[in-house]
């Protein structure tokens, strides 16, 4: 019968544990020690030549010393590369981390991969929104270098002083969204602990909603405007489109034939088919002559790709030309969102004059576009004969419009989309209003005189 030993030995080889097996056993009769050791699964069996066992287990030591010293060495080489490898992670960390000067950030945003998709004016304004950041940093906190040195007592001082600058409630939440978004999305490359811009509390806002402009303003606005603003107002007002949409409307979304525009809204994405007033028709023609590029304002389309506020200050700097008060009341300054007058309140205007032509409420939204899917699906059955005739229905502009010239009379067309479009809008509920407002319609049909 064997008789074992005790030793057992472990190393380590290239990231994996290798067990060794060693013992000692005699043979059946015999008065000397066998030694027996496995490596790798396979056993080795030699004599000691010893019948002492502290003898033979010095002889099992040296047997299988070779193998141990072997394992020992590949152990110190496999510390040897992990320490390397450590090394070159933290070399590589540190890298990074002096990536993220501040002078280098943008460009480190521009370059993730997990950043938001973003539009080009949009990015030209967070470039802008930043730059003035870094450029705070350089003047009044100059020891702020690294993305890593700007803690939430910074973050803090940069809101006092866009406080000092008297920017904007709604302003300064930009400021602190985009550069909260900034540290997010740079987070893992730049090895960030903290978001600083994540405690800032940000200001409460009052909203001030546009308000449309009268038949008045909007005259003395068209009048007073030249070459491609007049066809930006007159695309503002006969349209209700946004103005990045008036802006960069191409020629191939307008069909002058037919007379529609089709286009995808910007912010939406909803498609959406606008008969072309007769008014703007005309200015459409005369600037089709004049074709310059793929884009009907191809000045305004440029400036708002390199910087969407500068067209909305050229429009603002406008009404105010045209003695238009831009702003909301005193009252309402102090934590107020946005202006009370601006290119937006054209949009207002095209439903205002068409809620006061009478023009169905569906016609309107057709139009202008919705935003909620659910009042998109309900109307979409608007036809383009009652779009015709809600943007017929707008008054003319580039000339004062006299209270005494009568309103032009709807087509038959128009009245009987008009009366279809109410119709297909009837339920158990408002039946009797519909009724009533079918009637009104009708009652509109100028009969022949003999």
């Amino acid at each position: 019968m064997d008789i074992d030993s005790n030793p057992s030995q472990t190393a380590m080889k290239n990231g994996s544990v290798r067990m060794r097996h060693g013992g000692l056993f005699k043979r059946p009769g015999s008065p000397v020690y066998y030694a027996r050791w496995t490596v790798k699964g396979k056993t080795y069996r030699e004599s000691t030549g010893k019948t002492n066992r502290r003898d033979a287990e010095t002889r099992l030591a040296e047997l299988m010393r070779p193998y141990i010293i072997e394992d020992e060495k590949a152990l110190a080489q496999n510390v040897q590369a992990h320490i390397a490898g450590a090394e070159a992670e933290l070399a590589q960390i540190e890298a990074q981390k002096a990536a993220a000067d501040l002078g280098n950030v943008w460009q480190m945003y521009l370059d993730a991969q997990n950043r938001p998709d973003t539009s080009e004016p949009t990015l030209a304004q967070y470039k802008c929104q930043f730059s003035r950041f870094v450029a705070w940093c350089a003047a009044l906190d100059p020891k702020v270098q690294l993305m890593q040195e700007v803690t939430e007592e910074t973050a803090a001082a940069f809101v006092k002083h866009l406080a000092t600058e008297k920017r904007t409630p709604n302003t300064v939440n930009k400021y602190l969204n985009l550069l909260q978004l900034v540290w997010h999305t740079l987070a893992k490359p730049a090895h960030l602990s903290v978001n600083p811009w994540a405690g800032i509390k940000r200001k409460s806002l009052v909203t001030v909603a546009r308000r449309e402009l009268t038949i008045t303003e909007l005259t003395k606005v068209c009048k007073a405007a030249n070459g491609e603003l007049r066809t930006l107002l007159a695309l503002g007002l006969f349209t209700g489109m946004r103005l990045g949409d008036c802006c960069l409307l191409r020629w191939g979304e307008v069909d002058l034939t037919l007379g529609i525009i089709r286009k995808d809204t910007r912010k939406t994405g909803k498609p959406v088919q606008i008969p072309i007033h007769a008014e703007l028709q005309a200015m459409l023609k005369e600037a089709e002559c004049a074709k310059d590029g793929d884009y009907v304002l191809p000045q305004y389309a440029a400036a708002y790709h390199k910087r969407s506020s500068t067209v909305t200050n050229r429009i603002q700097a406008h009404f105010k030309a045209c003695k238009i008060t831009t702003e909301a009341p005193e009252q309402k300054q102090r934590a107020r969102r946005g202006v009370e007058v601006g290119f937006h309140s054209l949009r207002h205007s095209f439903v205002s004059l068409c809620a006061s032509a009478g023009v169905p409420l569906a016609a309107v939204q057709s139009i202008v576009g919705h935003s909620n899917p659910a009042m998109t699906r309900h109307y979409t059955h608007i036809g383009i004969e009652a779009a015709r005739g809600a943007v017929a229905a707008l008054p003319t502009i580039t000339t004062e419009v006299k209270k005494t010239n009568p309103k032009a009379a709807p087509s038959p067309a128009e009245i009987l989309a008009t009366i279809r479009n109410i119709a297909g809008n009837m339920t158990e509920k408002n039946w009797k209003n519909q009724a009533e407002a079918i009637l009104k319609a009708a009652s509109s049909v100028r009969l022949p005189t003999n």
